[in-house]
């Protein structure tokens, strides 16, 4: 039976929140907390179900990087991987040269955004990347998703969808349990990330 590894990103194999850490070193800490100020009803709305997730994560990332251009947005993610090296988990790091050893599937699983994962990807010897996608046209950034937000039953859904099904697979899960029970409920192995320790679930 295919052994697939599916790792969350935030928390897991970061250990902290990438998107909020990606806005700080693009901006710095008080123009960061100045944008949040501003935000704030957008935040409230989101608590009390007003707005989905997805219309939070595109108004955030639109009011910081509307009109980015492509390269620009993706050489800030290439200097952001540079700086985050010891913000890296290194017992899911060895997790994931584990199971590439083994030859098993290894897919990075993310509501965070597919540009600034995929250098993370790229050094730790990872093809796959199920994530957030932002809408870019005419090489800048709309300030919308392309698609969902990649988080929850939308994660579960696109990991099946990428997969073509989870049928004749053992699925393995390194999660800090964010946003990933519907994955938790369906895989055939589950850690739980917490800092230092791997907790197996299941």
């Amino acid at each position: 039976m295919e052994k697939i590894a599916v790792f969350d990103f935030d928390e897991t194999i970061v250990n902290t929140d990438s998107l909020y850490a990606f806005l700080i070193f693009n901006y710095g800490p008080f123009k960061f907390l100045s944008g949040v100020a501003l935000l704030s009803p957008v935040f409230i709305s989101y608590k009390l179900g007003f707005i989905t997730n997805s219309r939070a994560k595109e108004i955030l990332l639109s009011f910081f990087f509307r009109n980015t251009t492509l390269a620009y947005f993706n050489e800030n993610c290439r200097k952001f991987h540079a700086k985050m090296q010891n913000r890296l988990n290194k017992k899911v790091v060895e997790k994931i040269d584990f199971h590439i050893e083994k030859k098993n599937g290894v897919i990075i699983a993310s509501a965070s955004i597919e540009n600034w994962i995929k250098p993370f990807a790229d050094s730790l010897g990872i093809k796959e990347i199920v994530s957030t996608k932002l809408e870019f046209k005419d090489n800048k950034f709309t300030g919308r998703l392309d698609g969902k937000n990649c988080y929850g039953k939308e994660k579960l859904r696109r990991l099946r969808q990428h997969l073509g099904g989870f049928q004749g697979k053992h699925m393995i899960l390194y999660t800090d349990g964010k946003g990933d029970k519907p994955l938790m409920k369906e895989f055939s192995e589950v850690y739980l990330v917490q800092r230092k320790n791997l907790i197996k679930l299941r």
